[in-house]
């Protein structure tokens, strides 16, 4: 593995999460250190550019405060880089980016888009909607799982669940 440009943070460890899940698949503890996410700012990643305009594809998750998530939103869009969201817990929902037009792929659970849309899911009707919400705000492909029960995926194309 390639590691030219990695970056040590004298003052931050490397992230790290444990998760620990019961037989159904619910997670019912979860401990993290994402402390060094917060070196990621804008301006952080406008230094990396030269990075990521090589980049076909770019995949983060929402540890990123809303301001570094609205920078990548704005410049994989600008760039035609594909952008793939992965929000890690329902309270960082907060760092969705303002606009969900660059996401190209958004990989969600269920309590993070019940979190996002103030909403319930109880049911494939109500997952469906849900997915349909997001394809309507921007995203062009979501899949939103649903603890061991089933998942989603859809676009504005198709629909499988």
């Amino acid at each position: 593995m390639n590691l030219d440009h990695v970056q040590a943070i004298e003052s931050a460890n490397t992230g790290s999460y444990t998760a620990l899940i019961d037989a159904n698949g619910n997670m019912q503890y979860g401990l993290a250190d994402m402390e060094v996410y917060n070196y990621i700012t804008p301006e952080f990643l406008i230094k990396r550019t030269h990075l990521l305009i090589k980049a076909k594809c770019i995949v983060v998750d929402l540890n990123l405060d809303k301001s570094a998530m609205d920078f990548l939103c704005a410049y994989s869009e600008k760039h035609n880089i594909k952008l793939v969201v992965i929000p890690v817990s329902s309270p960082k929902m907060k760092n969705m980016p303002t606009s969900l037009h660059a996401i190209d792929w958004l990989i969600i659970n269920r309590d993070e888009s019940e979190s996002y849309f103030n909403t319930s899911i109880t049911d494939d009707s109500d997952l469906r909607k849900v997915a349909k919400r997001f394809n309507d705000a921007g995203v062009s492909n979501v899949i939103i799982t649903n603890g061991i029960k089933n998942f989603i995926y859809r676009s504005d194309s198709e629909e499988h669940i």
